[in-house]
C-alpha cells in the first residue's frame, strides 16, 4: 500500500517551518508497518509540482487539520 500526508499551506499568508507532530506520529507509525508514505509540506512544496503529482499515483491521501483554520483548506 502507498500512501500521501500532506500538511496544507499555512493559510494566514505565512509559511510554518515544522509538520505537525501528529502528521509524523501517523507517518512513522506507517512506515513502521511496512506501508510506503510520503510526506509533503504545502508551505514550501507546491501542489502541482512533478514530484507531489507523481505521489497522488496512491491508494490513500491524508491531510493534517490540526486546527480550525486548515479544514476550509482541506
Amino acid at each position: 500500500m502507498k500512501i500521501t500526508l500532506f500538511q496544507p499551506k499555512y493559510p494566514h499568508g505565512k509559511s510554518q517551518v515544522y509538520l505537525p507532530g501528529g502528521l509524523m506520529n501517523l507517518g512513522s507509525r506507517l512506515l513502521n508497518a511496512s506501508i510506503d508514505v510520503s510526506f509533503f509540506d504545502l508551505n514550501f512544496t507546491r501542489l502541482d509540482s512533478t514530484e507531489v503529482q507523481s505521489a497522488l499515483a496512491c491508494e490513500r491521501i491524508g491531510f493534517s487539520v490540526l486546527g480550525h483554520p486548515y479544514i476550509p483548506e482541506v
